[in-house]
Protein backbone atom coordinates (compact mmCIF):
# COMPACT_ATOMS: atom_id res chain seq x y z
CA UNK A 1 0.00 0.00 0.00
CA UNK A 2 1.20 3.23 -1.05
CA UNK A 3 0.82 6.49 0.30
CA UNK A 4 0.70 9.68 -1.45
CA UNK A 5 -0.76 13.25 -0.93
CA UNK A 6 -3.77 14.44 -2.74
CA UNK A 7 -2.20 15.81 -5.71
CA UNK A 8 0.11 12.61 -6.44
CA UNK A 9 -3.78 10.68 -6.24
CA UNK A 10 -4.94 12.70 -8.36
CA UNK A 11 -2.30 12.32 -11.11
CA UNK A 12 -2.16 8.49 -10.62
CA UNK A 13 -6.38 8.69 -11.12
CA UNK A 14 -5.79 10.13 -13.94
CA UNK A 15 -3.06 8.11 -15.74
CA UNK A 16 -4.89 5.22 -14.51
CA UNK A 17 -8.13 6.10 -16.50
CA UNK A 18 -6.38 7.27 -19.74
CA UNK A 19 -4.81 3.91 -19.88
CA UNK A 20 -8.15 2.19 -19.29
CA UNK A 21 -9.91 4.52 -21.90
CA UNK A 22 -6.95 4.01 -24.15
CA UNK A 23 -7.05 0.44 -24.41
CA UNK A 24 -11.07 0.18 -23.88
CA UNK A 25 -10.81 -2.25 -21.46
CA UNK A 26 -13.75 -3.61 -19.35
CA UNK A 27 -11.67 -5.57 -16.70
CA UNK A 28 -11.78 -3.64 -13.05
CA UNK A 29 -8.21 -3.54 -11.36
CA UNK A 30 -8.33 -2.54 -7.36
CA UNK A 31 -5.36 -0.27 -5.70
CA UNK A 32 -5.27 1.23 -2.26
CA UNK A 33 -3.99 4.40 -1.48
CA UNK A 34 -3.67 5.42 2.11
CA UNK A 35 -3.60 9.29 1.53
CA UNK A 36 -1.53 11.85 3.52
CA UNK A 37 -4.79 13.42 5.01
CA UNK A 38 -5.77 10.23 6.87
CA UNK A 39 -8.25 8.82 4.31
CA UNK A 40 -8.06 5.53 2.68
CA UNK A 41 -8.88 5.28 -0.75
CA UNK A 42 -9.94 2.18 -3.03
CA UNK A 43 -9.88 2.78 -6.33
CA UNK A 44 -11.63 0.36 -8.66
CA UNK A 45 -10.25 1.64 -12.40
CA UNK A 46 -11.80 1.06 -15.55
CA UNK A 47 -14.17 1.84 -18.43
CA UNK A 48 -17.94 0.33 -18.12
CA UNK A 49 -20.62 2.15 -19.58
CA UNK A 50 -19.06 5.14 -19.25
CA UNK A 51 -18.93 5.46 -15.84
CA UNK A 52 -15.46 5.97 -14.35
CA UNK A 53 -15.16 5.03 -10.25
CA UNK A 54 -12.84 7.67 -9.75
CA UNK A 55 -15.61 10.14 -10.63
CA UNK A 56 -17.27 8.10 -8.07
CA UNK A 57 -14.59 8.55 -5.81
CA UNK A 58 -14.89 12.32 -6.21
CA UNK A 59 -18.44 12.68 -5.69
CA UNK A 60 -17.96 10.61 -2.53
CA UNK A 61 -15.23 12.99 -1.17
CA UNK A 62 -17.85 16.01 -2.14
CA UNK A 63 -20.64 14.33 -0.01
CA UNK A 64 -18.84 13.51 2.96
CA UNK A 65 -17.14 17.39 2.66
CA UNK A 66 -21.02 18.87 2.63
CA UNK A 67 -22.33 16.33 5.66
CA UNK A 68 -19.49 17.43 7.31
CA UNK A 69 -20.03 21.34 6.73
CA UNK A 70 -24.09 20.38 7.89
CA UNK A 71 -23.05 18.37 10.99
CA UNK A 72 -20.90 21.81 11.69
CA UNK A 73 -24.28 23.88 10.56
CA UNK A 74 -25.96 21.34 13.32
CA UNK A 75 -23.93 21.22 16.03
CA UNK A 76 -23.64 25.24 16.20
CA UNK A 77 -28.03 25.57 16.19
CA UNK A 78 -27.60 22.47 18.99
CA UNK A 79 -25.34 24.97 20.80
CA UNK A 80 -27.12 27.77 19.95
CA UNK A 81 -30.33 25.46 21.16
CA UNK A 82 -28.55 24.85 24.29
CA UNK A 83 -27.82 27.85 26.01
CA UNK A 84 -31.13 29.18 24.63
CA UNK A 85 -33.26 26.69 26.85
CA UNK A 86 -30.22 27.47 29.86
CA UNK A 87 -31.46 30.75 29.31
CA UNK A 88 -35.39 29.71 29.41
CA UNK A 89 -35.31 27.64 32.81
CA UNK A 90 -33.81 30.20 34.32
CA UNK A 91 -36.16 32.54 33.37
CA UNK A 92 -38.49 29.93 34.44
CA UNK A 93 -37.00 29.40 37.91
CA UNK A 94 -36.96 33.11 38.50
CA UNK A 95 -40.16 33.49 37.59
CA UNK A 96 -41.13 30.30 40.45
CA UNK A 97 -39.35 31.76 43.23
CA UNK A 98 -41.42 35.49 42.51
CA UNK A 99 -44.54 33.18 42.94
CA UNK A 100 -43.93 31.54 45.84
CA UNK A 101 -42.67 34.66 47.69
CA UNK A 102 -45.75 36.45 46.61
CA UNK A 103 -48.05 33.21 47.62
CA UNK A 104 -46.40 33.23 50.87
CA UNK A 105 -46.97 36.91 51.44
CA UNK A 106 -50.52 36.66 50.45
CA UNK A 107 -50.64 34.07 52.78
CA UNK A 108 -48.85 36.02 55.54
CA UNK A 109 -51.52 39.00 55.32
CA UNK A 110 -54.55 36.78 54.69
CA UNK A 111 -54.09 34.00 57.20
CA UNK A 112 -54.93 31.39 55.03
CA UNK A 113 -53.04 28.38 54.46
CA UNK A 114 -52.22 27.84 50.62
CA UNK A 115 -49.95 24.50 51.09
CA UNK A 116 -47.22 23.58 49.40
CA UNK A 117 -46.86 22.61 45.49
CA UNK A 118 -48.23 18.86 44.77
CA UNK A 119 -50.42 17.00 42.35
CA UNK A 120 -53.75 18.30 44.13
CA UNK A 121 -52.93 21.67 45.22
CA UNK A 122 -51.37 24.88 43.26
CA UNK A 123 -50.20 27.39 45.77
CA UNK A 124 -50.31 30.44 43.84
CA UNK A 125 -54.39 29.77 43.47
CA UNK A 126 -54.92 29.10 46.37
CA UNK A 127 -53.56 32.55 47.23
CA UNK A 128 -55.40 34.38 44.83
CA UNK A 129 -58.21 32.83 45.96
CA UNK A 130 -57.62 33.70 49.59
CA UNK A 131 -56.64 36.80 48.32
CA UNK A 132 -60.00 37.59 46.78
CA UNK A 133 -62.02 36.44 49.79
CA UNK A 134 -59.86 38.70 51.68
CA UNK A 135 -60.73 41.65 49.65
CA UNK A 136 -64.47 40.50 49.57
CA UNK A 137 -64.59 40.49 53.35
CA UNK A 138 -63.02 43.46 53.60
CA UNK A 139 -64.72 45.49 51.47
CA UNK A 140 -68.09 45.30 53.18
Amino acid sequence: MATLNEEELNRISEQLIEHFEATDSENYNEWHFSCNNGRDYYLLVGVRQGVRPVEKLALADQKIETLTTENELLRRQLKTCDSNLEKEIERRDNYHEWADKLAHAISAITGADIGEHSSGNNPWIAALEEAEIYQAQNDK
